[in-house]
């Protein structure tokens, strides 16, 4: 996880995350998940707001239901 600045983005800065790769969801995915969400908001704590990406939910597969989207 790293914060990043927003560089043309409205936002002034950017927190990076790499979440887990869905592997049938038989690997802790769910919990490993939680923690990159977790953290990313104890690093977001100084930010006036906070917004998230689906993480996971594209390149690494996990299930956008699962992964707290709609």
């Amino acid at each position: 996880m790293r914060v990043t600045p927003g560089f043309g983005l409205p936002e002034r800065h950017v927190i990076d995350t790499v979440g887990p790769v869905w592997r049938c969801g038989e690997h802790g995915e769910g919990e490993l998940l939680a923690s990159c969400y977790r953290r990313s908001i104890e690093a977001a704590r100084a930010f006036e707001s906070l917004a998230f990406s689906a993480i996971s939910t594209v390149v690494y597969g996990f299930p956008a239901p699962r992964g707290g989207t709609r």
